[in-house]
């Protein structure tokens, strides 16, 4: 009886564990998104039942967001020394499942994540292909390079708005800069997330900017990105109004909440050095709920 017990407990924190690596909330907050960036910024005149249960639309967000869950698999087997000394907390959960389970997943998902796209048509077949290719060779092969691991990890971040993009076959200046905008802004939250990781960057010769030159100059990089991310939220705003005549000024004032937020935090926390490693922590989870604040926002644009 007791050994059922046990079995049964460790059986319940294995699939916990699993579903800590597959990142459950963020993977469930990116299906949101996906919806709102469809409904208010691709399809604007669709109605969201529709949306919701358009099958073409619910197979490739379940497709890229299967891809996702397998490259959080396969990012977990490649850093794992890594978190280790940045993370062992979270390494120590995810360990309750052995890395050849994990990898034996990451095949099945990719498997499953292909045939639902090809279901969809031949080109989505392949660019879904293409993404998980990306994931594989970022974690594999871009992630200890110079600058490229910041600029591939944001690609891929935004990749999921791309197929959207080329599911409805269209691409609007509007939607062209809220992309720029997006990117910009995943930019900032690698370069402050590497910040975060400096220690076990630095003991596993991981390449990023504050590894290979020094923690200031990563702290100048985010404050010119962050003056790139401005700039294109102004541009973006201006394309909006060009295109959305009845646009509401609330839209507007939103926005630039979110730019003024990212310039009072950032330079709060990068500059005032109490407990560094702490701070960049905290400025990395706000960037992480801004970015989802600025996907809220274009609720906003439908209105």
């Amino acid at each position: 009886m007791k050994s059922e017990k046990f079995y049964r407990r460790i059986t319940i924190f294995k699939i916990f564990s699993l579903l800590y690596s597959f990142r459950s909330l963020n993977i469930f907050i990116l299906w949101i998104s996906e919806i709102i960036v469809t409904h208010c910024l691709i399809k604007r005149k669709s109605n969201l039942e529709s949306l919701l249960f358009d099958l073409g639309l619910n197979k490739l967000l379940i497709s890229c967001n299967i891809a996702i869950i397998s490259g959080y698999l396969i990012n977990d087997f490649y850093d794992r020394e890594k978190d280790i000394i940045n993370t062992p907390n979270r390494y120590s959960l995810k360990q309750a499942v052995s890395q050849k389970t994990r990898l034996s997943l990451y095949f099945i998902l990719n498997l499953a994540s292909f045939s639902i796209a090809l279901s969809i048509s031949l080109w989505m077949g392949i660019y879904i292909s293409l993404f998980i290719f990306g994931i594989w060779f970022y974690s594999h092969k871009l992630k200890r390079k110079f600058l490229i691991s910041n600029i591939n990890i944001a690609f891929l971040s935004i990749t999921p708005l791309l197929l959207l993009l080329l599911f409805y076959k269209t691409l609007t200046s509007l939607q062209y800069y809220y992309g720029c905008y997006l990117f910009s802004i995943l930019l900032c939250k690698e370069v402050i997330k590497n910040l975060e990781n400096l220690k076990g960057d630095f003991i596993h010769k991981y390449n990023t900017i504050a590894v290979r030159i020094s923690e200031k100059a990563s702290k100048y990089t985010l404050i010119v990105l962050l003056i790139i991310t401005t700039l294109y939220n102004e541009v973006f705003l201006k394309q909006l109004l060009e295109e959305i005549k009845q646009t509401s000024i609330y839209t507007s004032i939103y926005y630039r909440t979110v730019i003024i937020t990212m310039w009072c935090t950032s330079l709060l926390l990068l500059y005032y050095n109490k407990n560094p490693q702490k701070q960049y922590y905290i400025l990395h989870r706000i960037f992480r709920i801004l970015l989802v604040l600025v996907i809220i926002g274009t609720i906003l644009i439908k209105v």
